[in-house]
């Protein structure tokens, strides 16, 4: 029942050959209709950008509620772009819901796929099929309609499906898509009425509703409110990750014999802004002109000509038309667009409005109203968002270039075309940078409080691997530790952008030092890298951009961090010194990731999978305590495969910890909790104090970890649930490896 490539078509949904990247959110629509069953699901609003998909979605949860369930009678409308009164929608609803009840009680999909709403034809089949209740409706339908009666009809319709629930001891879910084409109607009158009784249709728990749309044009022009009703609850349909889009693209392209290269998938993605309908117009146009996506050029030519001339061109035109403005008013909005274009990331309207002339006759307020309606713009209180649609941007730019500044046509398709171009050639560019800001942003989320060595924060040139110091080779260390903060939140600032700077992309982190939550530990963390070689111009326009930022968000204690993709040069390094910025290779960069991303638990992992023994133990802040901990170590490690030297090691770090603790912390903390393991290629061991609260207080120097880091292996301080803890590791793979380079 469930093999949807055996069922019979319903609502001319997608083949499942041309549909990506939305089956989760079928699933979860689905088994929101299975929910109404159990009294669990209220009425829902499927809020989503423009043609991302929010349709198809909805056509394929009523088509899986329809075959492979029987409890929950699904319905389906969608709403006409254009309704010409309240009667004919109405009418239509009416009908429509006869037809899907009849043909779910039937599991007769003709019935649905039905475009022809003949009357006598649904009388007949609901004597055949014995529903009286179902004739006794259309018996109210006749007189609702031949008496002109608009307030009975529009309840009869639009509480049908809970009148059907209620008759037939069933519950139903209706899916109404495009439901802001409601606020289509000339009537005022009329539309207050259908909305009053669709208000009471959504607090329906025995035929809820789900809704699709954008939330703010919805309800501004349904409910007069950016506020959804109380009773709906939203479901956000998040735009595709790229790697979504690329999926979808390279789908598409294989099922329409479209050849596309692997190098321009990314990019062709990013460019299409992760739409469905913008990466489905593409591949058909594609495949109509006999074009193969197989190098950015072909790409460019084929993305200027749906632009201009194509599909894409009719569709943007089509939205403009479909409003009620004025010729002039389109211009006005097309004006307006290009200038959201180029505006920062929000504006007043008014200030748009200051130093133009505004011609007689044009409504602003009705050109903004129509815009924000069409989903072309983010408009609320008076502000408005720039835009981010790379398409919608070229289309405003090259109409506004052509049709009101006159540029000649040919132009304006060079310039779109090397536009394109000059895009891909950053992006290819830029690739390895990103890589680099998402490692950062990585490592940034990941820091924890933990100890790591403070030369990872100071450039260095890369050595070769038998000129990196070994800690447990070495008797001394040269550098210290620097404690990571605890960071709470990791986000991409608004960068405001400097005269003469170009914006680029940083990462700010916030979060405490050392984990005491107060406003004198917050701290921040802006960071960022460069491509090529860091002088002292490109660390000093780094300095300034993050200066600004700390200026913008008020930052008080703050850490700025850049990372160098080759290398930074003698007078970069002074002048960061001078300005106490870290500066980190990518060498560097690589081996904190590699510390910091390991998860916390990777040793208790180990231990599972290793069938570890463990055993823990207590001693007090009393004199030679440390000797019992000692003792113990020795007769636990009696049995495993350890050097004589290795075990000294162990004894004199297990000495050490313990001493430089009772010494350090003997006035914060009464007790000392150990614990000990044996894996299979590891010995570990465990310290942490017991309540200790003062957390200011350097626990690197309490435990003296230089010290101890030439005796074990690893050497870590986290936090746990209990608070802070050192973790010693010494490998038995190691101390063989000692062991026989001694002989």
């Amino acid at each position: 029942m469930g093999n949807s490539s055996l069922q019979p078509s319903l609502l001319n949904v997608l083949p499942d050959e041309e549909f990506f990247s939305r089956h989760a959110e079928v699933k979860q629509l689905f088994h929101a209709g299975l929910d109404v069953a159990r009294g669990l699901q209220s009425s829902c609003f499927l809020s989503g950008q423009r043609k991302t998909g929010k349709s198809e979605i909805l056509k394929r949860a009523y088509k899986r509620l329809f075959w492979e369930q029987e409890a929950v009678i699904p319905f389906f409308s969608s709403l006409p772009k254009s309704i010409s009164s309240g009667e004919a929608f109405c009418r239509d609803y009416f009908l429509t819901s006869a037809l899907q009840c009849i043909g779910f009680l039937r599991k007769d999909a003709r019935l649905v796929a039905s475009e022809k709403h003949d009357l006598n034809r649904i009388i007949q089949l609901a004597y055949e099929s014995k529903l009286s209740w179902l004739t006794d409706a259309i018996d109210h339908f006749h007189y609702f309609t031949k008496n002109k009666d608009l307030q009975g009809l529009s309840r009869l319709a639009v509480l049908f499906p809970s009148s059907i629930a209620a008759r037939t001891g069933l519950h139903a879910f209706v899916f109404l898509d495009d439901f802001h084409h409601l606020a289509s109607l000339a009537s005022p009158a009329e539309m207050s009425l259908l909305t009053a009784d669709f208000l009471e249709a959504f607090d329906s728990r025995q035929a809820p509703h789900c809704l699709a749309g954008t939330s703010q044009p919805l309800f501004q022009s349904l409910f007069r409110t950016a506020e959804l009703p109380g009773c709906v609850e939203v479901i956000p349909l998040r735009p595709l990750l790229v790697s979504q889009a690329r999926e979808m693209l390279a789908g598409l392209c294989r099922r329409f014999d479209v050849a596309l290269s692997a190098e321009i998938s990314s990019f062709v993605a990013e460019q299409l802004n992760c739409n469905p309908f913008y990466l489905r117009s593409i591949v058909q146009a594609a495949r109509r002109e006999s074009i193969h996506l197989d190098s950015a050029r072909q790409f460019a030519n084929l993305y200027r000509f749906e632009l201009i001339e194509g599909g894409l061109q009719l569709y943007f035109s089509s939205l403009l038309h479909s409003t009620p403005l004025t010729a002039v008013e389109r211009i006005k909005a097309l004006e307006f667009l290009h200038y959201c274009v180029h505006a920062p990331l929000e504006f007043a309207a008014l200030h748009y409005l200051k130093g133009r002339d505004v011609s007689e006759g044009v409504n602003f307020e009705a050109i903004l109203n129509a815009l924000a309606s069409l989903g072309l713009i983010d408009y609320s209180f008076g502000v408005v968002s720039a835009l981010h649609d790379p398409v919608l941007k070229d289309w405003v730019v090259w109409n506004f270039g052509h049709k009101v500044g006159g540029a000649e046509l040919a132009r304006v398709r060079f310039d779109l075309v090397s536009g394109v171009l000059r895009k891909f050639g950053q992006a290819r560019q830029s690739r390895q940078q990103l890589d680099v800001l998402t490692t950062l942003q990585a490592v940034l989320q990941g820091m924890n409080c933990q100890s790591v060595p403070a030369r990872w924060f100071r450039y260095a040139q890369p050595m070769r691997s038998e000129e990196v110091p070994a800690f447990h080779k070495e008797g001394v260390v040269q550098e210290d530790e620097r404690i990571l903060p605890e960071v709470i939140s990791v986000s991409v600032p608004t960068n405001p952008v400097l005269s003469g700077e170009e914006p680029g992309g940083l990462v700010l982190a916030r979060g405490f030092d050392r984990g005491v939550y107060s406003d004198e530990s917050e701290t921040a963390w802006l960071a960022g890298s460069l491509a090529g070689t860091a002088g002292l111009d490109e660390v000093q326009r780094f300095y300034r951009r993050c200066d600004a930022i700390r200026r913008q968000e008020g930052l008080n204690n703050v850490r700025f961090w850049l990372v160098a993709e080759e290398k930074f040069n003698q007078a970069a390094m002074s002048f960061a010194e001078s300005q106490g910025l870290f500066t980190s290779s990518l060498d560097q960069l690589r081996m904190l990731a590699q510390e910091i991303l390991k998860p916390e638990d990777d040793v208790e992992q180990a231990e599972e999978q290793d069938e570890a023994v463990t055993f823990e133990m207590t001693i007090p802040m009393a004199a030679d305590s440390e000797l019992v901990a000692v003792r113990a170590f020795e007769q636990i490690a009696e049995g495993a495969d350890f050097t004589e030297k290795a075990k000294s090691q162990v004894r004199l770090a297990l000495m050490e910890a313990c001493v430089n603790v009772k010494d350090a912390l003997a006035s914060h903390t009464a007790k000392i909790h150990l614990g000990f393991g044996i894996a299979e290629d590891r010995f570990l061991v465990r310290l942490r104090p017991e309540n200790l609260k003062e957390t200011e207080t350097d626990l690197v120097k309490a435990w003296g970890m230089k010290m101890l880091r030439t005796l074990m292996d690893e050497v870590k301080l986290h936090r746990t649930a209990q608070g802070f803890e050192l973790l010693m590791v010494k490998r038995f793979i190691a101390s063989a490896n000692a062991k026989s380079e001694a002989v």
